[in-house]
């Protein structure tokens, strides 16, 4: 959802896949003043920029979303720019306050505004407070002494552009309705037919690991896009991507040919 919007952005003229970071962010700051100045945003969502993780920093840190930002720049270098694939979630929330920076408004209205309501995705939000004043919500659930227990949910607000929307099974299915017809959902154009061509196309060489041939016995090749994973399985393309959050799981996948 984020890359989607700062597609739409980028549809508008109003942002470039390859500008830098900190022409809208100019406090934003990394730990090598080499990848402050040219960190891009395409950088920011294909997980090339080769710092540490540091997931911590939103799960167990008492930080805001401004907050995690700002603390971006205390991350080590752990491999090379643009050298590999390393997921990360910060760079994300990051990308979520670009998006901010764009448009005059927060990650959370233009995510409602230009994609939730022109889809009719009446349960999804981006605010736990709206969550929490709801009935008929999941519970996530996770072991305990031997047996599955409900939990309670955690504010995950300050992920913002990484994680922190709540949706429904329905609503997801209009948002892979908008992906399938390549933009259009019900007559109306929400993003060009480019960029989302440009969303699946892939920028970044994911290497197979075990788990991943489990999964997917066949394929030959394995790569991020912006904010899915494509990969070849039986002749087809899948676009896809998974979540782990709030002892929850998720997968939303398309086989665009199909």
């Amino acid at each position: 959802m984020t890359t989607a919007a700062l597609g739409m952005l980028v549809d508008e003229d109003r942002l470039d896949w390859d500008d830098r970071v900190v022409e809208y962010l100019p406090d934003f700051e990394l730990s090598d003043p080499y990848l402050t100045h040219h960190l891009t945003v395409r950088d920011l969502v294909t997980h090339r920029a080769g710092i540490s993780r540091s997931d911590n920093m939103w799960i167990a840190g008492p930080f805001d979303r401004a907050e995690v930002v700002r603390r971006a720049r205390y991350l080590e270098p752990v491999s090379g720019f643009r050298a590999q694939y390393g997921y990360h979630n910060v760079m994300y929330t990051t990308a979520g306050e670009v998006v901010a920076a764009v448009s005059g408004m927060s990650w959370d209205d233009f995510i409602e505004q230009r994609l939730f309501r022109p889809l009719g995705m009446t349960r999804s939000t981006t605010r736990m407070a709206i969550v929490e004043s709801r009935d008929n919500v999941a519970s996530p659930h996770t072991w305990h002494d031997g047996r599955v227990i409900a939990s309670s949910l955690r504010n995950y607000d300050n992920l913002g552009g990484a994680g922190s929307a709540f949706s429904s099974v329905h609503d997801m299915a209009q948002w892979i309705r908008l992906h399938l017809n390549e933009g259009v959902f019900n007559g109306q154009r929400l993003i060009s037919r480019e960029t989302i061509r440009e969303l699946h196309e892939p920028q970044v060489v994911i290497h197979s690991d075990t788990t991943s041939e489990r999964m997917y016995p066949g394929t030959k090749l394995r790569a991020y896009a912006l904010g899915w994973q494509v990969q070849d399985y039986h002749g087809r393309k899948l676009v896809h991507h998974s979540g782990s959050l709030n002892w929850t799981r998720t997968h939303v996948m398309m086989v665009p040919e199909e």
